[in-house]
């Protein structure tokens, strides 16, 4: 209920006079509110997912990051020549083609000529069945069967029950069709009336089936459909596979064709062989049997198609793949050749090359694979072994918005600065158009916003991923990595905008050192017998360089208001004009809360000269000071700086309500700076400068009071905390609690205040307070010692001034002054009339209040 009555005044603050509808925002508020909705978003989130959040971050980074370095236009592929405009012109190379990097190019048109040769050499594959005699003895054996089913001879037909069923007359042509058709050969009827006269004679049978195996013995006898594909294949041949062959049988090659026969010779070999063997049978039955045993000859070597694809598919994959190997830095033509065929050749293979590779996927894929690593490495070690590595959803969407701007910016001035040289200017061999790009400005903007950890991680992240998009360069990632720490150290304290500039200044100087180391490496720095320099890129690259390093000054300080707007970060500069008197907030502390506002500024002096003493912010420590108690303003006169008239409003209240109105300054402060948009390291001090301290006071009286037999927790008097978790937060704390003591010590001395100073750092020490922040024990006594040289300078010893001897010593002179007056004038004083002294001036003065 209490802590509801103390927030009841802010919340009635927003209500206009009638209660009933909330205050128009002010455009401040209003501007404040949309401008930073994002921030309070992405927060909430954060809260309740910080995994999530935290990974959908780094994987949009990371793709993002692999679309710059490995986009379609890393690489320049402009135009190497142009196409004659007459058949029969020369074609005239219009920039040089160097290769940038250690390149294999697919020389497409000489593996498609191995492949050819390949595929020319693989010999057909035809299929070989020695079992076609025995099919066709079958064949025919069944022929004969099947009529002698239908027309048994009368001579052989039993009597009795066993006689055969014979079929009946109607259905016999259609039988005889059936078997002509399973016969598959030409059977006339006036051969079919011959077979029949001889009741399908087996004789005739015989016969036929001697005449069929006559062509197919021997051996490796092969027939063929026709001899004249056959010839095609003579000067490689061919090769038979066995139709019925094993996992282990490749066939046979065939080279010698004489010996293989097609059908016709097939069939004449047949009827010349033939003769001797008719000779028992009449005309007709001699006609019929030559007719029948030709027609049913069969190729046994027929021409398989499909396993001479499959064969040649084979032969083509079997061909290595050519290449054009080029080495890095190598000149393929220079601006003005005449290009040959050949020529042209691998320089349309280069240029093909360079686009397809672009958009190979695979290439990508390990590129984001990398950067996730990477990154999740370099978090995960920072965020357990560094303490000030402290990242929210809102600085890692500022580093990774810096990132890939400073990298899609190298990226872009080196695309049109190599497309300006391939068609514009004869740059000199070794220009590095990557020094022209600021990349160390954005570790400056990173350490100015941030702190000196956060950007010595972002500035080893910075350059490996800019030694990766620079053509995988170990030695630019080192460039990078040195410029941006030596940048990030020179705006360290940064108060002025004029300090940027000088460290841009610094940068480009030591790039230009860097620049003159890289070239030594590459055995392109000078030549000693002449001085002159090897390569005649040196003098502007190092002109880039020095270049780049001013730009990133110029740069940053054009960014820095801006990440101060978008991201709510509070700079040095951002700082000095917090202190600014004129500050809303400080106007309304002095006004409301005079006596806390005095606190503010004695506890400000005692953290900035404790700050410069231990090395600390001294200027955070300062800000953070001033605002460290803008949240009793809503209750002054709860707090005895503000209580003039010696009035103590905690007389009347428990214990308990005081605790709870005392503690609620805290919540009130950090809601205030909420609501002003102080910068987070200010809220975080105004949260933390009282850590989890105990109200001795309070608890003491609320232990004397207590008669209800139940212990006092001691939980109850404690700040929520969190206990400070910086130096200079700590430094707050201390000079907070020796500046309220310093009040109350009677006729302050050195060794009144250094016994009490000594004796508070003890006490919060002893109590743990200190355990979360960086400070040592040496920083305790540096810390002891520079409140000591501030509290003496305050509370000073001063000589007692004779103020009656010299009140006296006036009074007399004015008497005889006056008395010498009257003389002169001849005017005697009224002596009943009593004089008006000096000192009656003064008392009278003094009733007036003044």
């Amino acid at each position: 209920m209490s802590g509801a009555s103390a927030s009841r005044p802010r919340r009635m603050g927003k209500m206009n006079q009638n209660g009933d509808k909330p205050k128009k925002l002010t455009a401040l508020e209003v501007e404040n509110r949309g401008r930073r909705s994002w921030i309070r978003l992405l927060k909430t989130q954060y809260l309740l997912r910080p995994g999530i959040i935290t990974w959908t971050i780094t994987a949009v980074t990371a793709f993002l990051l692999v679309l710059i370095i490995s986009s379609p236009w890393v690489e320049v592929v402009e135009a190497v020549y142009l196409p004659p405009q007459r058949e029969g012109d020369p074609v005239i190379a219009i920039r040089d083609l160097k290769i940038p990097n250690d390149l294999e190019v697919p020389d497409a048109e000489g593996t498609a000529k191995k492949q050819n040769e390949a595929v020319a050499a693989v010999r057909p594959i035809y299929d070989w069945d020695p079992a076609v005699p025995e099919k066709l003895k079958k064949k025919v054996a069944a022929f004969f069967a099947g009529f002698r089913e239908l027309y048994p001879p009368l001579d052989s037909l039993p009597g009795g029950d066993s006689a055969p069923i014979l079929v009946p007359s109607v259905f016999l042509p259609e039988k005889e069709q059936e078997l002509i058709r399973q016969f598959q050969e030409d059977v006339s009827p006036k051969d079919l009336e011959t077979l029949k006269r001889s009741s399908f004679s087996p004789e005739i049978e015989q016969a036929i089936i001697s005449l069929v195996e006559l062509p197919y013995k021997g051996k490796d006898v092969y027939i063929v459909p026709s001899r004249e594909l056959l010839l095609k294949e003579k000067e490689k041949g061919i090769t038979a596979r066995r139709i019925t062959a094993g996992p282990g049988d490749a066939g046979r090659d065939i080279t010698n064709f004489d010996a293989i026969l097609d059908l016709e010779g097939a069939r004449n070999e047949l009827v010349r062989k033939a003769g001797d063997r008719l000779l028992t049978f009449g005309p007709d039955e001699k006609e019929l049997i030559l007719k029948l045993a030709s027609g049913l000859l069969e190729p046994n070597l027929t021409f398989n198609k499909n396993k001479s694809e499959e064969a040649k598919d084979e032969a083509v994959a079997a061909v290595k793949p050519l290449y054009y190997k080029f080495k890095k830095g190598e000149v393929i033509v220079r601006r003005g050749d005449r290009l040959t065929a050949e020529t042209i050749k691998k320089i349309d293979a280069i240029i093909s090359a360079q686009e397809g590779e672009n958009s190979a996927s695979l290439r990508n894929l390990g590129y984001f694979i990398l950067i996730i690593g990477v990154l999740s490495t370099l978090i995960n070690f920072a965020k357990r072994n560094i303490r000030k590595f402290r990242l929210d959803p809102k600085d890692l969407v500022f580093l990774a918005t810096v990132l890939l701007l400073s990298l899609g910016l190298m990226k872009g001035l080196n695309f049109v600065a190599r497309a300006a040289q391939a068609n514009f200017i004869n740059a000199p061999e070794g220009l590095n158009f990557y020094y022209l790009v600021p990349l160390a400005g954005a570790v400056m903007l990173v350490r100015m916003v941030l702190n000196s950890e956060i950007a010595l991680i972002f500035s080893v992240t910075l350059s490996i991923f800019g030694g990766l998009a620079a053509d995988n360069s170990l030695l630019f990632g080192a460039y990078t990595l040195v410029g941006g720490v030596v940048a990030a150290d020179e705006v360290r304290q940064c108060r002025q905008r004029s300090t940027i500039l000088r460290a841009g200044l610094i940068l480009g100087l030591v790039n230009v050192l860097l620049i003159m180391l890289v070239s030594m490496i590459k055995n392109q720095f000078l030549n000693f017998d002449n001085l002159v320099p090897l390569s005649n890129s040196l003098f502007l690259n190092c002109l880039f360089g020095l270049f780049g390093g001013i730009t990133a000054a110029i740069v940053v300080t054009g960014l820095v208001p801006l990440a101060e707007y978008l991201f709510a970060y509070a700079t040095d500069i951002k700082l000095l004009e917090l202190l600014n008197q004129d500050n809303e907030l400080l106007k309304e502390l002095s006004m409301h809360s005079p006596g806390t506002h005095q606190h503010a500024l004695m506890v400000s002096n005692l953290a900035e000269n404790a700050a410069k003493a231990i090395g600390a912010n001294p200027l955070l420590a300062r800000v953070c000071a001033m605002y460290h108690d803008i949240g009793k303003m809503n209750k002054p006169l709860y707090f005895a700086e503000n209580q003039w008239d010696g009035t103590n409003i905690h007389e009347r209240l428990s214990p308990s309500m005081s605790t709870l109105i005392i503690h609620n300054h805290v919540k009130e402060g950090v809601e205030l700076a909420q609501k002003h948009k102080l910068p987070r390291v200010v809220a975080d001090a105004i949260r933390q400068h009282h850590g989890t301290s105990l109200l001795a006071y309070f608890y003491t009286k609320a232990k004397e009071q207590n008669d209800t037999g139940v212990p006092i927790d001691e939980i109850d008097f404690r700040y929520p905390g969190p206990r400070p978790q910086t130096r200079e937060t700590a430094i707050i704390m201390l000079a907070d609690v020796v500046e309220s003591a310093a009040r109350s010590v009677r006729d302050p001395n050195a060794a009144k205040l250094q016994g009490m100073v000594q004796k508070l750092i003890n006490r919060f020490f002893i109590d743990g307070q200190l355990d979360e922040c960086d400070l040592t024990l040496k920083n305790l006594h540096e810390i002891a010692r520079s409140f000591n040289t501030t509290l003496g300078a305050i509370y000073h010893q001063r000589p007692e001034y004779q103020q009656a001897a010299i009140k006296g010593g006036q009074a007399r002179k004015k008497a005889e002054n006056d008395a010498d007056k009257l003389k002169d004038r001849g005017e005697a004083k009224n002596q009943d009339q009593p004089e008006k002294t000096e000192d009656d001036g003064e008392n009278y003065l003094k009733r007036l209040g003044m």
